[in-house]
């Protein structure tokens, strides 16, 4: 397939929580609600657009209000609420990993399990392998959807809605993680450890939660892979007016949508094979949804403002 591009440098809901009722607010941050006659004391933090959490105290019926608010401790549970249709997020670790997982009985390390970007930066697609001698482990495909990320001293949290099969309300789809990069001579990765319920209950350290993930990123020297200079306009029109491709990514990454395909394929630059002065060949990971292979494509600059693309056949990876 071969397409001629044109560059172009035109930049171009209400949602609510559930749970309680809406407190008052005071000027301290604390928010003092009476029901029934009682008094309840409660300190909410909105974490993220999407996130808000909250401590409180019990009912009372015979104490002050002063009283009631002196019992908030800070090691009190605290209680996760997360927005109704809420807009999604980037995911924070936009790469492909190998992983282990542990839930509790022994780590699942061979086979490895993946972790991928889609072509949405808001998904991820995680692929559990079942490791046959470890209890609790089984070969499922869970995609999350990102909705909330937030720094809280040397941790990272992350809120993700996923619809897998086991899903039977929203109490099942959401669920919060804690995780850490990590990184030695050799590799990098990420260890995370992941709720057990639809809350961030529980999650203190990467080492706690009901499961427990170690993340190592994929070498494949995308990294240092960048397309020509002269390919690098942020925006490219076929001349048909079918195609749209946009560069991002500091010259690594192609962004190609069709109105035929009605949909977006990302290609990440892999591996330089033959360069001239005007023309190039690439290894490339094309990305279309969470499905994604190989491709090898050819470009040549016709002009300043022209430029042609071939593609190869996709090999397909996963």
């Amino acid at each position: 397939m071969a397409n001629t591009l044109r560059d172009s440098h035109d930049v171009s809901s209400s949602s609510s929580f559930l749970l309680l009722p809406p407190p008052s607010l005071t000027q301290d941050g604390v928010s003092r609600v009476s029901i029934h006659g009682c008094y309840r004391c409660l300190v909410i933090h909105q974490q993220h657009f999407n996130v808000l959490q909250y401590k409180e105290t019990y009912c009372d019926r015979s104490n002050s209000l002063e009283y009631v608010c002196s019992l908030l401790t800070g090691d009190a549970q605290l209680h996760s609420m997360f927005r109704l249709n809420a807009e999604p997020v980037p995911c924070p670790f936009p790469h492909t990993y190998t992983f282990t997982y542990n839930s509790g009985h022994a780590e699942c390390k061979y086979p490895l399990s993946t972790v991928d970007s889609c072509t949405e930066d808001w998904r991820i697609l995680f692929r559990y392998q079942a490791c046959p001698d470890i209890q609790g482990t089984e070969s499922e495909i869970v995609e999350l959807v990102c909705l909330a990320s937030w720094k809280e001293g040397s941790n990272r949290f992350l809120v993700g809605k996923s619809d897998h099969w086991l899903a039977t309300s929203d109490e099942d789809r959401y669920q919060c993680f804690v995780y850490r990069s990590w990184s030695n001579v050799t590799a990098s990765g990420i260890v995370m450890a992941q709720s057990g319920d639809a809350t961030c209950n529980g999650l203190y350290s990467v080492t706690g939660g009901s499961m427990t993930l170690m993340l190592q990123r994929v070498d494949n020297n995308g990294g240092k892979c960048r397309f020509p200079v002269w390919a690098s306009a942020p925006r490219w029109h076929s001349l048909d007016g079918q195609t749209t491709l946009h560069v991002t990514r500091r010259n690594s990454t192609l962004r190609l949508t069709s109105r035929s395909t009605k949909g977006v394929v990302t290609h990440v630059c892999m591996e330089a094979r033959e360069q001239t002065k005007y023309s190039a060949t690439f290894v490339t990971r094309v990305i279309r949804g969470c499905t994604s292979g190989y491709m090898c494509i050819y470009m040549i600059a016709r002009d300043d403002h022209l430029m042609e693309l071939k593609m190869g056949d996709d090999a397909h990876g996963q």
